[in-house]
């Protein structure tokens, strides 16, 4: 019952908009907050029901995996699961496969990474608003709209209560030469770094890279969509 969880809570519950868009950095755990409102909301009423979004597939089996350790009745809807059963609490739907809720109101309709929605040229967000919801509860940590935000916690105070780990942001500017040499270098003169992550957005690159590493004798391996 973290501070920011139990303000989302009574925001949710005592609200009278029907749409709410609640912002919390990346960690501080949005699907807690869904999973408190749903448990205390179904206090009051058994036969609530409730939707989840989620924009991939990993994601939605995050939300079951962490929900069906509350004995909660769940539906999921997507990777080739379309069926809804019958007595379910929860349905957990990845967002493509939002053309399979039909003919269900729901209490609550909640949406994650639903800054992925905010294009006005989205496909899906239309689909979205005919399902029928008391409230509809969008969360995100980037929402592009800062506008329209019902609600907000700070990164920096998530950090200092702890419920977030702090960083550092080394920005390094390559000017001239060989930029990927000058990569190696950097790691080089920078091994208490390591493990390190690097993301390229080239496939040959990404190996080219790997490889030049293993010749500089700094142990390397890569990862691509095979």
């Amino acid at each position: 019952k973290r501070d920011y969880l139990l303000e989302c809570y009574n925001l949710i519950i005592n609200s009278d908009k029907k749409i709410l868009n609640l912002q919390l950095p990346c960690g501080t755990g949005k699907s807690y907050i869904m999973l408190y409102t749903i448990l205390e909301t179904l206090k009051e009423n058994t036969e609530d029901k409730f939707i989840i979004f989620c924009p991939w597939k990993n994601l939605a089996k995050q939300f079951k995996r962490l929900f069906k350790k509350f004995k909660l009745k769940i539906s999921f809807i997507g990777d080739g699961k379309h069926t809804i059963k019958k007595n379910t609490n929860i349905v957990i739907c990845i967002n493509q496969s939002v053309d399979h809720i039909k003919n269900i109101e729901f209490k609550y309709k909640f949406i994650d990474e639903a800054h992925h929605l905010e294009n006005k040229d989205s496909k899906l967000k239309p689909k979205f608003d005919k399902i029928k919801a008391e409230k509809e509860i969008n969360f995100s940590a980037t929402f592009h709209d800062k506008d329209n935000l019902d609600y907000k916690y700070p990164m920096d105070k998530a950090i200092e209560k702890k419920y977030i780990s702090d960083y550092k942001l080394h920005i390094e500017y390559f000017t001239k030469g060989n930029k990927l040499e000058s990569l190696v270098n950097l790691i080089k003169n920078n091994m208490d770094w390591t493990p390190i992550f690097i993301y390229f957005n080239n496939v040959q690159r990404c190996i080219d890279f790997s490889e030049l590493l293993e010749e500089n004798d700094i142990s390397s391996d890569y990862l691509i969509g095979d």
